[in-house]
């Protein structure tokens, strides 16, 4: 499993057939179109799923100013959340363009997902996937080939539908058969 960007990137570059990167600051093609297009893609790509290894929670705090009209509190979003997953206990509430949540809530307990960039803390496929997202991006820049761009987005289209699979097989629970309004629970 790669360690860092670096060895992500140069994933994506062997891929390409292209020259591989020892920094993200070295002064080659290859290096400064990667830095333009790492942290979009890291976002875009962590946005798409709420995966285990990017989920935080926040208590937000209250806002000292009302909303306008609507609702009767406002809580700022925590600054690195990429999407919101879920607020608890239901409530109802909408967010603002400007990374705001309206609710009617006197207190609000957000479960979201965050700007990982801690390579290190990322699972296996989603290093793979990013790599591969990397490689689609990096395709037409590096070797204008379509041929190459097109293999680069079946893999890449791959690569996401493991990473979605296998992050999502961790939450299944041990025993089936908790929650008795579901058909498995009737069942067992």
């Amino acid at each position: 499993m790669p360690s860092n960007k670096v060895e992500i990137a140069n994933i994506a570059l062997v891929g390409l057939r292209a020259t591989t990167i020892n920094s993200f600051e070295d002064e080659t093609t290859e290096a400064s179109v990667i830095k333009v297009l790492w942290d979009n893609i890291r976002q875009s790509e962590l946005s798409k799923h709420p995966y285990n290894f990017a989920i935080k929670r926040s208590k937000l705090a209250r806002l000292s100013n009302e909303p306008l009209f609507g609702y009767q509190y406002q809580y700022q979003l925590p600054v690195d959340c990429l999407r919101v997953i879920k607020v608890e206990d239901n409530v109802d509430y909408k967010l603002e363009k400007d990374g705001r949540i309206l609710t009617n809530a006197e207190s609000v307990e957000l479960k979201y997902v965050y700007d990982n960039e801690d390579v290190s803390t990322w699972s296996a496929s989603f290093s793979a996937l990013m790599a591969a997202k990397l490689r689609v991006e990096l395709s037409f820049p590096l070797a204008a080939d379509k041929e190459m761009t097109k293999l680069s987005i079946e893999l890449y289209e791959r690569k996401l539908r493991d990473a979605r699979w296998i992050d999502a097989s961790g939450d299944i629970p041990d025993k089936f058969g908790q929650q008795q309004t579901n058909i498995i629970g009737v069942r067992y």
